[in-house]
């Protein structure tokens, strides 16, 4: 999706509705006050047309609904259930509350991996530039003294020589596969089947799981708490 709404836009967005409304201020003056003040192109766009939508006499969840790009069903699943019980001050304190766990966690499961995918980058490029400029250099030195090199350095030194001399190829190539993977993955079936891979894998596997996991039981309890049914849920 272009221009992607950032989910901290949507914490602060939802934490200032919850503050204003709570403090008496209508839905309509809060959300075009907010409008006005968001520095986000698109989530100014959004806010200025639900505030108009309320102004014309929709509710607070069917002029979110109109933008379901930006909130998500359990957004306005939990809107809707606020405006229904009377609790709608209470619900949005509480989904504000949600959504700064949900930034949280995936702040915290970014940070966890991103070591881990250094690290491979690194010993990637470092083996890389070691078969491509420093193992030539060895076997050029080792070729002037005339030694008589060992089979598993020979193999080394043919697989240097041929990284050498197809370097334009391999670094195409490994920027085709991972742009392919990208757009696969931008793919309903090639997402799904891109998250199960990642679900496998030894170390981020786990890390996913466990994120998962974690954004179920809060989404889950605060629906329930929220009053919505169990089966809805």
């Amino acid at each position: 999706m272009k221009n992607r709404i950032p989910l901290s836009n949507l914490v602060f967005f939802t934490r200032q509705l919850a503050t204003m409304f709570s403090a008496g201020l209508t839905l309509e003056r809060a959300i075009h006050g907010l409008a006005v003040e968001e520095k986000h192109t698109r989530l100014k766009k959004v806010l200025t047309k639900i505030a108009d939508n309320i102004r014309k006499g929709l509710n607070l969840s069917e002029a979110l609904s109109r933008h379901p790009g930006v909130f998500s069903n359990l957004y306005i699943a939990l809107t809707k259930a606020g405006e229904v019980s009377g609790n709608l001050n209470e619900i949005l304190d509480q989904l504000s509350t949600y959504l700064e766990n949900l930034d949280d966690t995936r702040r915290k499961v970014r940070s966890a991996m991103t070591y881990p995918i250094f690290m491979m980058v690194f010993m990637f490029s470092m083996i890389s530039a070691m078969f491509i400029w420093i193992i030539p250099k060895f076997s050029e030195v080792y070729a002037q003294l005339g030694a008589n090199l060992p089979a598993a350095t020979r193999t080394l030194v043919g697989m240097s020589q041929w990284m050498s001399a197809h370097f334009g190829f391999i670094l195409f190539s490994t920027f085709s596969i991972v742009l392919i993977i990208w757009l696969i993955s931008k793919t309903k079936r090639g997402g799904y089947v891109i998250d199960s891979i990642k679900l496998k894998f030894p170390i981020f596997g786990s890390l996913i799981n466990q994120a998962i996991l974690n954004k179920f039981c809060k989404t889950f309890g605060i629906l329930i708490g929220a009053g919505v049914p169990v089966l809805d849920s």
